[in-house]
């Protein structure tokens, strides 16, 4: 858990310097100030439509100039991201066990053969049985935490194993109780993105 926070925070810090480098903040201010002005003055005019669509204009091609200027450091943070994520997932690998005769094998940390019957799953390392358990149930394999899932993959059943990091005391909407590394990640980006932002006096 404390490393997907260094890591978020790591990746928000990479990202707010090219912000930074490549964004006269200034400029934004200056933008950001304008916008504000021009909202202040729409309202005098509300019940005139010829000016509120005037204001409105003049509010969206200042929006524009915003959006231009951060096209480039937003394509800057999707690269650092699709770089930097897939090292993240290497540490925090989920894996499948496709089932030969109800039977498959799978490496962890430790190399276990797993047998299947009905919904109950058997895990075996060099013969001698490791544990067992009715799916979805929840182990711990080799120090680190899994739930274990029976599913079908191109009409074959296999057993998912899937890398808990934490779990939520609430099940949260289209996610649930169970959060994998990568709902973790997305989660403290939300509240360090405003964070790092502030400190580092990203105005965008």
């Amino acid at each position: 858990m404390i490393f997907i926070i260094l890591f978020a925070i790591t990746v928000l810090l990479v990202i707010n310097i090219f912000y930074r480098i490549l964004i006269n903040q200034d400029e934004v201010l200056g933008i950001k100030d304008r916008m504000k002005e021009l909202e202040g003055e729409s309202k005098k005019y509300k019940d005139d439509k010829d000016k509120t669509k005037e204001y409105f204009s003049k509010m969206m091609d200042e929006n524009r100039k915003l959006t231009k200027l951060s096209l480039k450091p937003m394509i800057v943070s999707f690269l650092i991201v699709m770089i930097m994520l897939p090292i993240m997932s290497f540490f925090y690998a989920d894996y499948a066990i496709g089932l030969n005769d109800s039977s498959g094998n799978v490496t962890i940390n430790t190399f276990y053969t797993a047998n299947l019957q009905n919904n109950t799953v058997q895990f075996l390392a060099e013969g001698n049985e490791v544990f067992s358990c009715e799916m979805p149930c929840y182990k711990y394999i080799d120090d680190k935490y899994f739930k274990l899932e029976k599913e079908r993959a191109e009409q074959k059943e296999r057993i998912k194993i899937s890398r808990i990091v934490a779990e939520s005391p609430v099940a949260i909407p289209f996610i649930g109780k169970d959060l994998g590394w990568i709902w973790i990640y997305i989660l403290l980006s939300i509240p360090l993105t405003i964070v790092t932002k502030k400190l580092m006096g990203v105005k965008i």
